[in-house]
């Protein structure tokens, strides 16, 4: 009788332990399922036509990018990924949030220093001469 009695609780321990495993897969499941995946609005490639670094934050003076040449003496950018400014097409929405904290325009700030070398970074991806 004892030995029926442990090969009962045995069995059923199995059973309990196999029916958490199933159930909290599943839970993992079902959480993934219910996830929402935030996505940026879609970057466009913008052309600085400006004709010096004070007007690198001025949106007005960028154009979408279809073949204009970059390259030469790397004095400043060339061309930036960015949104359409919803507020003024046909513009690079300055104000977006690259990362928390970090805008396009502080992102293309940080590409031409005031003092210093200009650099490419994910915002800033390709620099010109003037």
């Amino acid at each position: 009788m004892r030995t029926l009695l442990k090969r009962a609780i045995g069995a059923t321990s199995v059973c309990v332990v196999a029916a958490g495993m199933v159930l909290g897969a599943n839970a993992f499941t079902k959480n993934e399922e219910m996830q929402v995946v935030k996505t940026d609005p879609e970057l466009k490639e913008w052309h600085f036509n400006g004709t010096s670094n004070s007007e690198k934050l001025d949106a007005s003076k960028y154009s979408e990018y279809s073949s204009e040449p970059c390259g030469g003496v790397e004095q400043t950018i060339c061309i930036v990924l960015a949104p359409e400014d919803t507020s003024n097409p046909g513009q690079p929405n300055m104000s977006h949030q690259v990362t928390p904290g970090n805008s396009v325009a502080s992102r293309i700030n940080s590409a031409i220093p005031t003092i210093g070398s200009p650099s490419t970074n994910e915002t800033v991806t390709s620099l010109r001469s003037f």
